[in-house]
């Protein structure tokens, strides 16, 4: 937002807020998996076959996609490309990645309501 709005902040706040970013999303990545594991194996039969509807199918390609690759994986490398292009990367290139982080966070929202509402849709009886 800096460059946006023409400010120009230290080069070591930037470094810093950098490592702080790479550091929250290897932290999301590592709790999303623990968060998956932990459904699928250690939790009722309806949350592990939930769990399973959003690793697998239905909702195995929008997770991966969505939320690893486009929210986790995607500004996890621009943060590194980033961080090597000289000289420095225009504005646009630095509002990418947080754009993709919030798009990825909203597809983790819709994956896991929705494939919790599947398995409930699945174990009851049509009315």
């Amino acid at each position: 937002m800096t460059r946006l709005l023409g400010m120009r902040p230290p080069q070591d706040v930037v470094n810093r807020l950098r490592q702080v970013d790479i550091m929250s999303l290897v932290f999301e990545a590592v709790v999303l998996a623990i968060l998956m594991v932990t459904l699928a194996l250690f939790s009722s039969p309806l949350a592990s076959r939930a769990a399973q509807d959003i690793l697998v199918a239905p909702l195995g390609l929008v997770f991966w996609f969505g939320v690893v690759v486009v929210g986790i994986l995607i500004p996890l490398a621009l943060e590194g490309l980033t961080s090597r292009i000289r000289p420095k990367p225009v504005a646009s290139i630095l509002v990418i990645g947080p754009v993709l982080i919030l798009v990825g966070s909203l597809v983790l929202r819709y994956v896991v309501v929705f494939g919790g509402q599947t398995q409930g849709w699945i174990s009851r009886p049509p009315l």
